[in-house]
């Protein structure tokens, strides 16, 4: 893995190299209109985005609370998410992860505790962007087995908190940390936080389809089958860029998950530029949003 990690950026820059050797013409054209015709759909985006943040906030509250009983303030929730998404840029998520059970080690939370916690939020929001995938699939590929299949992913939502229940134990034995009996949480319950993950995965979608709006000139081509597909995209694209452990922030591997997803309804330049733009605002944001969260940290006494 760690041969990989090293060699993963040398890689990427040749991919991109061939990529853009192979449609320089047409990447150009494209990369052109990243420069916004509609401006004014990116105000949409910054609020939607800022909804995305509030919303992994409220899980990650909600998630604490289920394992060690305390009730974080939304400041403190919006503190951990930026360590957390700050992090795992430099050198990868796993930092992230370490950065903030560092915080909370401060505020007298355990680590296995934290580690607890940490797995139990990235097994929701896997789950939760499984059954937002499979949801939006028969919008882009109609027929009865997609809806099917969305039927199913939708009554796995309270299954998913009994299963996170179980393996938890095992998983922090498995990484040789004590652990104490995990609060089991109501059917009902799980359902809803796995619900309000899904919520955050269908805006940071959403945040898609504004940018796109606004590079390439408004809603009107925006039809039920290209918001799916949208945010069918980022949402694959993201999952894929988080599996990719040995990729900083997923760098490379969500941008070619989504191009591959969004070029099945549009052009491959076109769905590259858009990778771009989708991974340029998320920096930006992540930057931005992070750096707020983290200016409104307490500062410690003396």
């Amino acid at each position: 893995m760690q041969a990989i990690r090293s060699a993963w950026v040398p890689i990427f820059l040749v991919a991109c190299a061939v990529f853009v050797w192979s449609y320089a013409d047409t990447l150009y054209e494209h990369l052109r209109a990243l420069r916004p015709v509609a401006p004014g759909w990116l105000l949409l985006a910054l609020l939607l985005q800022a909804s995305v943040w509030f919303a992994l906030a409220a899980g990650w509250r909600e998630v604490v609370h289920s394992r060690t009983g305390i009730r974080y303030p939304v400041r403190n929730a919006l503190i951990h998410l930026a360590f957390f998404s700050l992090g795992k840029y430099l050198p990868g998520k796993v930092w992230g992860a370490a950065a903030r059970a560092l915080n909370m080690g401060r505020e007298g939370v355990s680590g296995t505790d934290s580690l607890e916690a940490t797995l139990h939020e990235q097994f929701l929001v896997l789950h939760s962007a499984g059954i937002v995938s499979l949801v939006l699939l028969p919008l882009v590929h109609p027929g009865w087995v997609p809806w099917l299949a969305a039927a199913m992913a939708v009554a796995s939502a309270p299954i998913g908190g009994r299963l996170v229940h179980a393996s938890l134990p095992w998983l922090t034995r498995l990484l040789k940390q004590d652990s104490k009996p995990l609060h089991r949480l109501p059917m009902g319950r799980a359902a809803a936080l796995v619900g309000q993950y899904a919520l955050a995965w269908l805006l940071h979608g959403a945040v898609l389809v504004t940018i796109y709006a606004s590079l390439f000139g408004g809603l009107s081509a925006i039809d039920g089958p290209m918001f799916g597909l949208l945010v069918l995209g980022n949402t694959v694209g993201m999952v894929a860029g988080f599996a990719a452990v040995f990729a900083p922030a997923g760098l490379g591997v969500r941008e070619a998950m989504i191009t591959a997803v969004l070029a099945q309804g549009m052009p491959l330049p076109e769905a590259a530029a858009l990778s771009i733009a989708m991974r340029l605002w998320t920096v930006a944001t992540d930057a931005g949003f992070g750096g707020l969260a983290l200016l409104a940290r307490p500062r410690a006494a003396g």
